[in-house]
């Protein structure tokens, strides 16, 4: 069986002994998300698509790996959007990028980004676009792009340093163009988010070439140092105010350097954000311009532990989600074992990190050390459910109104109406009643879209909650025993007694005033009007009455 086997075997053991009903609680939100590379190909796509046949391979390719995402129980993807000066979407500022066909600027056969936000929906992940920010690309690279490259277009805001080209923070309009940029992918895909990675400066950019901008810029009395991280706040704010306005439902969040700041305690050796990049994201919380951080903690022991605890402590109550490096596990990569990542989760928890973001999708896909079989079984046992977005505008959702089941042969089918304003519903079972719609254990259906949903559980009682665009969940409405309950004009879900041999029904209004009398008619049922009812139901020697509700 070998050692791994054996640690497997264990983890399934432990995963099914505390799932079982009675075991302790697992928390019901959390970020379980992954970031996937296109930059390179790194995760996605492996092959250049020219052909109607390479383009189906493309994008089957990537319904493989958010498949996997689904599979580890994950419910957030960050699909990397913007990679340097090149995008995967179609833009009036930028080319595609040659990673789809080979080739700088040439169109695909299809909008990549608009095709993994329908995909994660299908699947009930959440699509944050991912945008590298300052990083422009190599010289080399740039210069193959001749006057289609961003620096012939925009010199303005572009500088060139140590062989790479980058967007100058130090400019103004610098904060303009890449709001500019998060506005255009709001408002024309239904991304979940934007996600935000290398806005700061160059690492270890003391010598950025940026004297004129900061002469004429920077305020009487104002440090470099002090200017910097101001320019990187000011454009986080930009940034944040672009995307709230076009849509104040979609999420900012960013990927942030490991460490914050150096502690009294834990040197970074010169290895922080605030030191390194000029980047301060515990501020951008402060002043409410992002909803959530994804430190990349990519190290060890006492250069992970105290750095993750302080910036949960610095965060102000935002959700701050452990950005991981699963790519640690590869033995170019640090070779770490298993446990040791494991343990990094786990404790990561106990200090009440929001969840974790992998970097990057081909550990977990390619099962490195076995990291990809483990999450689900050991950590990630029951959906979880996407945090709420601090200081939402606006009261939440009332529940839906009532909740249907229609037992069949085998499935169950358990529908309730829509709720105006519901970004998705949570469908909960157990065999306890009233159902428990805190115990992330009893989650049956998370994030669907849908408002009937077939299962094949054999559950007694089915709960249902509607939740918002800030991801805030409404109270629970819970099956109403003898409750019928459609959407006016609807299809009609009748008792499974009524199923097969024409039996007879009667119903009548609030008044008591008889509005139809005759055989099981699905058609008679869906034509009344919204109101209550209440249904007599001969079924062969006995008599059954049920509540109709039309909504």
């Amino acid at each position: 069986m070998g050692i791994t086997g054996y640690i497997l075997a264990l983890l399934l053991l432990i995963a099914h002994v505390a799932e079982a009903k009675g075991g302790p609680r697992i928390g019901k939100t959390s970020v379980r998300g992954v970031w996937l590379t296109t930059n390179y190909g790194l995760d996605w796509p492996s092959r250049r698509a020219t052909t109607p046949a390479q383009v189906e391979a493309q994008k089957a390719e990537l319904c493989r790996l958010l498949d996997m995402a689904e599979a580890m129980n994950l419910n957030t993807v960050f699909f990397q959007a913007r990679v340097r000066s090149d995008v995967l979407y179609e833009s009036e500022y930028e080319g595609y990028s040659s990673v789809l066909t080979g080739v700088y600027g040439r169109k695909p056969q299809y909008d990549p980004l608009a095709f993994a936000v329908e995909e994660c929906r299908r699947r009930g992940l959440q699509c944050h676009a991912w945008i590298v920010c300052m990083n422009i690309g190599k010289e080399s690279e740039i210069k193959k792009r001749g006057k289609n490259s961003l620096p012939v277009k925009h010199p303005e805001i572009c500088t060139r340093y140590k062989g790479e080209w980058y967007l100058n923070p130090g400019v103004p309009a610098t904060g303009d163009y890449l709001a500019a940029i998060a506005g255009e992918i709001v408002s024309r895909y239904d991304v979940d988010g934007i996600h935000l990675d290398y806005i700061r400066y160059p690492d270890r950019a003391a010598d950025f070439p940026d004297k004129k901008e900061y002469s004429r810029y920077a305020p009487s009395g104002m440090s470099l140092k002090e200017w910097r991280i101001n320019n990187i706040n000011a454009i986080v704010g930009k940034i944040y105010d672009k995307v709230k306005a076009c849509d104040s439902t979609v999420m900012v969040s960013s990927a942030v350097l490991g460490k914050r700041d150096n502690l009294p305690d834990y040197p970074s050796f010169g290895w922080s954000g605030i030191e390194a990049a000029f980047q301060d994201a515990a501020a951008w919380l402060e002043a409410g311009k992002m909803d959530f951080i994804a430190p990349m903690i990519y190290y060890a022991d006492a250069s992970f532990y105290p750095f993750l605890k302080d910036w949960i402590e610095n965060s102000g109550g935002y959700p701050v989600a452990a950005g991981l490096g699963a790519y640690r596990l590869f033995p170019d990569g640090g070779d770490w074992s298993l446990d040791d990542f494991m343990r990094q989760i786990s404790i990561g928890r106990e200090f009440g990190a929001a969840g974790e973001v992998y970097y990057r999708m081909k550990q977990l896909s390619e099962n490195v050390k076995g990291l990809g079989l483990v999450l689900a079984p050991a950590f990630n046992t029951v959906p979880a459910l996407f945090p709420p977005v601090k200081n939402a505008p606006g009261e939440p959702l009332p529940p839906p109104r009532c909740l249907s089941v229609k037992q069949g042969a085998v499935e169950k089918v358990v529908s309730w109406p829509g709720v105006k304003g519901a970004k998705y519903y949570t469908l909960y079972a157990s065999d306890v009643y009233p159902v428990d719609t805190d115990d992330a254990r009893n989650i049956l259906v998370p994030a669907t879209t849908d408002t009937i949903c077939t299962v094949n559980a054999a559950y007694q009682y089915y709960a249902v909650t509607a939740t918002d665009g800030y991801y805030r969940e409404s109270p629970a409405v819970s099956r109403q025993k003898g409750a019928l309950c459609f959407g006016e004009g609807e299809r009609v879900l009748l008792p499974a007694e009524s199923d097969g041999e024409c039996r007879r029904i009667q119903i009548s209004d609030s008044t008591g005033e008889v509005v139809y009398r005759g055989f099981c008619d699905e058609a008679a049922i869906r034509a009344l009007r919204r109101g209550a009812y209440v249904m007599k139901m001969t079924c062969k020697d006995k008599v059954e009455y049920y509540s109709l509700i039309i909504n």
